[in-house]
C-alpha cells in the first residue's frame, strides 16, 4: 500500500543570527517518532565549526529524537522542533514510497540524503545535462550578481539562493535549470531555438515544457519561465512557441533588453530580498 512521509532536511547552525547552515542529515516524521539520519559531512562541519565536537552533535540529535517522539502531526512538531541547539531543521517535504517494504522506504531516504546532504565539491562537481551557450549566459547574469546557488543545491532554496538544475520533488531524473522559492515557488527552463527552416524543433524544448508540468504538479511552482533564444526561422520559433504557451506562465526573449531586464530584476529582488537596477545585470 501506497504511503506519504513528510520530512525535512538537518541542519547544523550554531550561530542563528550570521544565518549560515550546513546541511549534515535528514529528519523523517513518523507516525509517533522521528527517523534521523545524519550524512557524511561531518568533516566539514568540524572545520567550520570547531565548537561542535561529536558528544555535543551526538547528544542534541538524542535530544531531537526524544522531542520528537509525541503523538501530535508533522507539521505541529517541525514548528517545536525547528531549532534545538545548534540544530535546525529545514521546510517540510514529502515522499511517497508504492509498499510497505523497508527496502523501498531505505532506497527513497537514501536518494533524499544523496540530494540534500551531498558535500558542496560534489554537488558542484556533479554531472548534469549539457548546458548551451544561453544556459551558461543566463546563469552568468545572476552569478554576477551573487544569487546563484551551487548546481543542484537543493537546499539553497531554503536560503532564497536561485539553484542551476534544480532536482524536482518525486523525480529522479527531471531537473529545473533554474529554481527560486521566496514567497512563491519559481522555475525557470532555458531553450535555445536554432529556428532553421528544415531542422526539428530541438529536444530541449520538450524536456523544458515536461519539466514545467511537472515542477506546477510536484512543487506548486506558481511561475513558469519559458527563456529563449531565437537566432533565424520564424515560423519554427513561432511553433515552439506556441507548444510553450500551453505549460509556461511567462516568456522571456532573452535577445530582448524589456523581457531579459524585467526578468532578472524579478527574480534578483526575490533571491536578494532589496531593489535591483533594471538596464545594467548583464
Amino acid at each position: 500500500m501506497a504511503r506519504m512521509y513528510e520530512f525535512a532536511v538537518l541542519r547544523l547552525m550554531p550561530d542563528i543570527a550570521r544565518g549560515e547552515a550546513i546541511n549534515i542529515g535528514l529528519v523523517v516524521f513518523r507516525d509517533n517518532n522521528l527517523d534521523v539520519r545524519v550524512g557524511p559531512v561531518l568533516t566539514r562541519a568540524r572545520l567550520l565549526y570547531p565548537e561542535i565536537n561529536d558528544e555535543l552533535l551526538r547528544k542534541n540529535v538524542e535530544i531531537l529524537r526524544r522531542l520528537g517522539h509525541v503523538e501530535i502531526n508533522a507539521t505541529e512538531r517541525h514548528r517545536v522542533l525547528a531549532n534545538v541547539g545548534p540544530l535546525a531543521l529545514g521546510e517540510l517535504g514529502y515522499f511517497s514510497v508504492a509498499d510497505s517494504s523497508p527496502e523501498t522506504y531505505e532506497s527513497h531516504v537514501s536518494r533524499l540524503l544523496g540530494l540534500f546532504v551531498t558535500p558542496r565539491r560534489n554537488v558542484e562537481q556533479a554531472e548534469g545535462r549539457p548546458n548551451s551557450r544561453l544556459v551558461s549566459s543566463v546563469r552568468k547574469a545572476f552569478r554576477h550578481e551573487r544569487v546563484l546557488a551551487a548546481i543542484g543545491d537543493a537546499a539553497a532554496l531554503d536560503e532564497h539562493k536561485i539553484v542551476p538544475e534544480w532536482p524536482l520533488p518525486l523525480s529522479s531524473t527531471l531537473k529545473a535549470d533554474l529554481a527560486l522559492k521566496n514567497g512563491m515557488m519559481r522555475v525557470c527552463e532555458i531553450v535555445d531555438i536554432s529556428g532553421a527552416s528544415d531542422s526539428a524543433l530541438p529536444a530541449s524544448l520538450y524536456e523544458g515544457v515536461v519539466t514545467l508540468d511537472a515542477a506546477q504538479k510536484s512543487a506548486h511552482a506558481v511561475e513558469r519561465v519559458f527563456a529563449y533564444r531565437v537566432s533565424s526561422g520564424k515560423a519554427k520559433a513561432d511553433e515552439a512557441l506556441r507548444i510553450a504557451e500551453l505549460h509556461a506562465t511567462r516568456f522571456v526573449d532573452w535577445d530582448s533588453p524589456v523581457e531579459r531586464d524585467g526578468f532578472m530584476h524579478d527574480w534578483i529582488v526575490a533571491a536578494k530580498g532589496v531593489s535591483a537596477p533594471v538596464g545594467s545585470m548583464i
